[in-house]
């Protein structure tokens, strides 16, 4: 429907945006718990299990995307299939 075009975007839209904060939360929360900013030392300490979580977050987003696989394509030129022909009828 032309007067719909372009909504169903913003779900979307809202969805990365959370899955961000859920990420950088989660990240900053893991590095808090294993070190600080004091030194180099316990900055590596705490980037090293951050780093960790955010890579395993991204693999799992890669294979719940592989999982759920794309969604399937009109063909082009918006040509339908034909349809199966019609039975023949005998007129008695």
């Amino acid at each position: 429907m032309p007067g719909q075009a372009g909504t169903g975007r913003g779900g979307g839209g809202c969805e990365q945006s959370a899955g961000r904060f859920f990420g950088i939360a989660t990240a900053a929360a893991v590095f808090a718990a294993h070190g600080h900013l004091g030194s180099a030392v316990s900055f590596t300490a705490g980037f090293r299990p951050a780093l960790v979580v955010a890579a395993g977050f991204s693999l799992l987003g890669a294979v719940s995307a592989l999982a759920v696989g794309r969604p399937a394509r009109p063909p082009v030129g918006g040509a339908q299939a034909p349809a199966a022909p019609a039975a023949a009828t005998v007129n008695g």
